[in-house]
């Protein structure tokens, strides 16, 4: 589903507080899998966006989170 170009899926995490269920996100790699319940996607995208404003429709499922200078999307489609 695509709501006012925001993909499907949309998690964020922390990377390095709050039980950091993303501590591992800086290692995702073009071609990876990335599965939502059973629908696996492949990683198609990485951006270190310099701000928090969505850069427009991404793909089907992003993993958010934060980096030091922003943040940090993997798309995945």
């Amino acid at each position: 589903m695509d709501v006012d170009g925001l993909p499907g899926t949309w998690l964020a995490g922390h990377r390095t507080t709050h039980g950091a269920v993303f501590h591992n996100l800086v290692n995702a790699r073009i071609g990876d899998q990335v599965c939502v319940y059973s629908q696996c996607y492949t990683v198609d995208r990485i951006i270190a966006w310099p701000s928090r404003q969505s850069p427009g429709y991404l793909g089907r499922v992003v993993l958010q989170t934060s980096l030091p200078s922003g943040v940090l999307l993997v798309v995945a489609d």
